[in-house]
């Protein structure tokens, strides 16, 4: 009746530590652990191990089984409060997974994005130097939107595997778990949002790291695409239909599932190259080659309109702007088909147009204009109360707070005058600062919808479907294109960058290839 002295193998890769067990042939017992904790670096000298690891505490996971004593097992550990004991197979696999996954995954997808950064770009086989780990904060606008795109497709993989019930019970051990008190989050809700604030938590986690791609391609470059790389794009690809939660996960991460799909096929064609032998000829053109293709003539060129066309921006346009108007309609009171009418009524029209058509339906009702009765704050107050709710539905400020809200900006303006003499330059500079007042709410009610719809295209900009993959195909064709539109060059940018589209629309100016 003694007790089997017991191993606990904090090792992600659980197949060796059987292997072990199995060439020990000893009565120790092996009991697996997952270890969400990240250590870059590790020194053994006599008699003293040094570990470099991050300042998260982590969460240690036991599997037991039925018949163990889970208070003896809570003793090596010293009543750690990060500790969680499960006998529960399901749940320790889903927390296993999701470490390997949004840690360990997530660190793979920045080591490859860092050689391509880093290597030549025809380089084909294992890398020549060791680089400092690419990371949240170190990477550009496009190379955050491609790591966004590879924690989305790890978040749907989970999803994927994992029942709903069995991941709702592992999310409760992170540390920040929380439910709303209302309890009008739906299981498919909570475990979706716990999923993505555990993956940004990786991604701080990471950036707080300093890391190299030698240590984290550890364990074989061919290994390391293979299963943590190629296996996402792999799945990604088998599923045209990504399953019932695959729209929540988009809305709630922000990113549009063709912007995703592009990103998962770019990254792993292009990394493809360093799991390979030296002077492997690979099918796929590296990207060397797409910038010279790109310096040739091509025999066509394609322009594009932007909204509607290579953007999903319509609707969204219009439900501003019925949002804006709604207080100074006719038809009265504004309700969610009216909004939908005005969708299909109005579309292809500018807000600006829409105004003068509603300041003239008011006038021919006896009605004073918008302008007026935004002044002078007559708008009835059931409906701005209504129109309150939609643009907070939105993410916008409610016009009650905006009415509220003023606020200061001190302006400095330095202006430096150089006059030259025959003794030299004389450099004279003067410095001025005025406090200017801004209310919450402008003037101008267009104003107020240029503000707004920045705002909302920010969070709700994606490609039309399809777009992105047609926009592939034309730039691995070599036939150039550019956005030609009449839409106001202060929104334009902003959308293209929301959407996803900057990598093909490089500059404002000119596109390169036009």
């Amino acid at each position: 009746n003694v007790p089997r002295p017991v191993c606990y193998a904090c090792e992600n890769d659980h197949d060796s530590v059987k292997v072990l067990a199995e060439k020990l042939n000893t009565p120790v017992r092996f009991v697996p652990v997952v270890v969400d904790r990240i250590c870059w670096d590790r020194k053994i000298k006599e008699g003293i191990i040094s570990i470099h690891s991050e300042a998260y505490p982590g969460l240690v996971t036991m599997l037991l089984d039925a018949e163990d004593d889970k208070e003896q097992h809570l003793v090596p550990w010293h009543g750690a409060k990060n500790v969680k004991i499960t006998r529960d197979k399901s749940v320790y696999g889903f927390l296993k997974s999701r470490k390997l996954l949004c840690v360990n995954g997530t660190h793979t997808t920045l080591a490859f994005m860092t050689l391509c950064k880093f290597e030549a770009d025809d380089h084909i086989g294992p890398p020549f130097g060791d680089h400092s780990l690419l990371t949240w904060d170190t990477a550009s606008p496009e190379q955050r939107d491609c790591i966004w795109a590879w924690c989305v497709a790890r978040v749907l993989l989970l999803l994927h595997e994992n029942p709903i019930d069995v991941m709702l019970e592992g999310v409760k051990s992170d540390a920040n778990f929380s439910v709303k008190s209302d309890g009008a989050a739906s299981k498919e809700d909570i475990v979706i949002s716990a999923l993505i604030d555990y993956i940004e938590n990786s991604l701080e986690r990471i950036s707080r790291t300093d890391d190299k791609t030698s240590r984290v391609l550890g364990g074989g470059l061919k290994n390391r695409f293979q299963g943590r790389l190629e296996m996402v794009e792999t799945f990604i690809r088998a599923h045209p239909d990504l399953g019932d939660h695959a729209a929540l996960v988009f809305e709630k991460a922000r990113l549009s599932e063709d912007v995703m799909r592009f990103y998962i096929t770019d990254l792993t064609e292009n990394a493809r190259r360093f799991s390979v032998k030296a002077g492997t000829k690979l099918k796929l053109q590296p990207p060397s080659m797409k910038k010279r293709l790109a310096t040739m003539e091509s025999p066509a060129c394609v322009i594009f309109d932007f909204d509607g066309t290579l953007c999903d921006t319509e609707r969204h346009l219009k439900e501003v702007a019925y949002v804006e108007l709604a207080p100074y309609l006719l038809q009265q009171p504004p309700s969610e088909h009216g909004m939908r009418e005005f969708v299909k009524m109005e579309a292809g029209k500018s807000f600006a147009l829409m105004m003068e058509s509603v300041d003239k339906d008011r006038k021919a009702a006896g009605l004073p204009d918008i302008a007026t009765v935004r002044s002078q704050k007559k708008e009835d107050a059931q409906v701005l109360e209504m129109v309150d709710e939609w643009r907070i539905r939105m993410g916008l400020d409610p016009i009650s707070v905006l009415r509220l809200t003023t606020t200061t900006k001190v302006i400095t303006t330095t202006m430096t005058y150089t006059k030259t003499t025959p003794k030299g330059s004389i450099t004279h500079t003067e410095t001025s600062t005025d406090n200017i007042t801004e209310k919450g709410e402008p003037d101008l009610l267009l104003d107020q919808q240029k503000t707004d719809l920045q705002f909302v295209m920010r969070k709700m900009a994606a490609p039309t479907d399809g777009s992105m993959t047609m926009l592939r195909e034309l730039e691995s064709s070599n036939i150039r294109f550019c956005i030609a539109t009449t839409t106001g060059k202060d929104f334009v940018p902003v959308t293209v960058e929301a959407a996803g589209l900057r990598a093909f629309f490089p500059t404002d100016e000119k596109n390169p290839l036009g």
